[in-house]
């Protein structure tokens, strides 16, 4: 592209010798000077780079507030100046710099002002007047808020974005989102509000690194233990206590049977202060499958006679296939304690349960 850049210079010149203070030394420099040949257009393109590297005949029109007649011509100029690529025809027409240089070199000839200025008002009227776009790629909001400086917009979009993302099962890029939003929650002040919103990001993105690098990975460690800190600083209980067993459900899955029913034990604990059935339900059965792992049935047993009436609660279970895991483990522990019967009838329950149409529990029931 640099060589390109510098045979237009040569040609632009009309065959006169050019001095070393006319060649460019860098292809930065280059494009910023064609930048400056092009009069009105430069601003056109200027705020096509605040759009972004690719962007609408409608989108410019509504955000940059000159006539359309010059609007039009500017755009000529631009895509005939070999910086744009057109498809369609106007007020059909999509433009796209033709290198991500090109639009770098326009939108860092920019004010940092007016920047800011410019991308408000791409936000705005994205918001107001582009729903489709808004509802197809809420990141591309997210990010003009985030540039506007407007912190609470820009929160509330990559929320959206997160959320988006997340129903399509694009996991990492849902990722990506919540994170950028709390990097931004980071910043406003102290407060139990502030607090709470970051502790729901913060379960948001336990939940996808669950999903992208695994529960008990260093990444999802990490992440529990800093939201377990908020959740004791928020004073949430029922937050705090789902935390707790997610963590030592992760333990336990890595094999870290001490650390793991440590955790249960802790998370049993703030389950009976807290009294929500569901989180019960999930710390019982965490606590059946810990002690029969660790050899100890009798405990087992007893844990799952305290639980019973929370795994028979099909209401309180958000995933339904989970309750069944309780009758499954109780099976296996009476078969162990030469228990055939209660065994069989357990195992019995349990596939009466399940969900015919449910894979997942068919063949776990299997």
């Amino acid at each position: 592209m640099f060589v390109e850049e510098l045979t237009r210079a040569m040609l632009e010149s009309g065959g006169a010798k050019l001095a070393g203070r006319d060649i460019p030394v860098t292809l930065h420099d280059s494009l910023m000077a064609r930048l400056d040949r092009l009069g009105p257009a430069k601003e056109v393109a200027q705020v096509g780079a605040v759009i972004g590297g690719e962007f609408s005949y409608g989108l410019i029109r509504a955000v940059h507030s000159i006539a359309e007649g010059d609007l039009q011509e500017a755009l000529r100029t631009l895509a005939e100046a070999d910086l744009l690529y057109v498809r369609g025809i106007a007020p059909e027409a999509s433009y796209q710099f033709k290198h991500a240089l090109i639009r770098d070199a326009a939108y860092e000839a920019l004010l940092k002002s007016r920047r800011k200025e410019l991308h408000g008002q791409v936000a705005r009227t994205i918001d107001e007047k582009f729903p489709l776009l808004k509802d197809a790629h809420p990141e591309v909001v997210a990010r003009h808020w985030t540039e506007a400086g407007e912190t609470a917009q820009a929160i509330a979009a990559w929320t959206r974005a997160g959320k988006a993302a997340e129903s399509r099962h694009a996991f990492r890029e849902a990722q990506q989102s919540y994170e950028q939003a709390l990097t931004l929650l980071s910043l406003l002040p102290d407060s139990v509000e502030r607090d709470l919103h970051e502790l729901d990001h913060r379960q948001s993105i336990i939940w996808m690194l669950g999903l992208t690098t695994g529960m008990s990975s260093p990444e999802s460690v990490d992440a529990r233990a800093r939201a377990i800190a908020l959740a004791k600083k928020s004073g949430n209980l029922s937050q705090l206590v789902s935390l707790m067993h997610a963590a030592g459900y992760a333990a336990y899955a890595a094999g870290d049977y001490e650390t793991a029913a440590t955790l249960a034990d802790q998370a049993l604990e703030l389950a009976e202060r807290d009294g929500n059935p569901a989180n019960l339900g999930l710390v019982y059965e965490l606590q059946v499958a810990m002690r029969q792992t660790r050899g100890d049935l009798a405990g087992a047993e007893e844990y799952f006679a305290r639980g019973l009436k929370f795994f028979e609660d099909a209401a309180i279970w958000p995933l339904p296939f989970v309750r069944l895991i309780p009758f499954g483990i109780a099976s296996c522990n009476a078969w162990l304690l030469g228990r055939a019967d209660l065994a069989s009838a357990r195992l019995a329950h349990l596939m009466a349960e399940t969900n015919e149409n449910n894979s997942v529990e068919v063949a776990f029931s299997g």
